[in-house]
């Protein structure tokens, strides 16, 4: 998917969600981006896409410091990252 297709179905999808406060484009260029949706409890939603490589990378950090990572790096191979420990799972499907 073209970066440009993706961003809109971020901001489309943002536009449609109860809890989305606000956007802040953190970086854009021609090939890669990174958004923040920040929501409606203080926490924040950081998505960093990579045209190029065919990655995307999803970093929710809540209010109380907990972090959540999901990331598709190898492409195949859906993952998570729970906190900043180094518990690494398979994300279910």
């Amino acid at each position: 998917m073209k970066l440009e297709e993706f961003l809109k179905q971020l901001r489309e999808a943002a536009e449609q969600s109860k809890i989305v406060k606000r956007e802040e484009v953190l970086l854009i260029g021609p090939t890669r981006a990174k958004i923040r949706f920040h929501l409606l409890d203080q926490s924040y939603i950081d998505i960093f896409a990579n045209a190029v490589l065919d990655k995307q990378y999803y970093h929710w950090q809540r209010i109380d410091g907990r972090i959540y990572r999901v990331n598709n790096y190898p492409a195949e191979n859906w993952h998570e990252h729970i906190d900043f420990e180094e518990r690494k799972r398979p994300l279910e499907r």
